[in-house]
């Protein structure tokens, strides 16, 4: 049986690394000077934190609520106005058909057809 060698290596640039620890270190240090508060203090902030996001929230709650209630009577004005806007120009092609066919009739029947398609 025949033997063979197989031989990897492997190289790497280890300098970003360790200049990368370097700063952490560096930041570590900073940190070991920060005054940390009692639990109690952070407990109240947290509390306050909590009760400022939740009035936060409500208040965007009511101006979500007043937009959408715009949004709401400009629709119910448009389509009021688009309504009558369509109901004017049917009864203008009512009035159309009636002096070309000369017959009332027959023109509400085109216009009776025109709105059932």
């Amino acid at each position: 049986m025949a033997q063979h060698e197989i031989r990897v290596e492997i190289t790497a640039d280890g300098s970003k690394a360790i200049a990368e620890s370097g700063k952490v270190k560096g930041e570590l240090k900073g940190v070991k000077n920060v005054k940390i508060p009692n639990p109690g203090e952070v407990s109240n902030g947290a509390k306050k934190a909590s009760s400022d996001v939740d009035a936060l929230g409500g208040a965007l709650g009511k101006i979500r609520n007043m937009v959408a209630g715009a949004f709401a009577v400009g629709s119910i004005y448009s389509f009021g106005k688009a309504a009558l806007s369509a109901a004017a120009k049917t009864e203008l092609l009512h009035k159309g058909l009636s002096f070309v066919l000369n017959s009332d009739e027959e023109a509400s029947r085109l216009v009776k057809n025109i709105q059932d398609i």
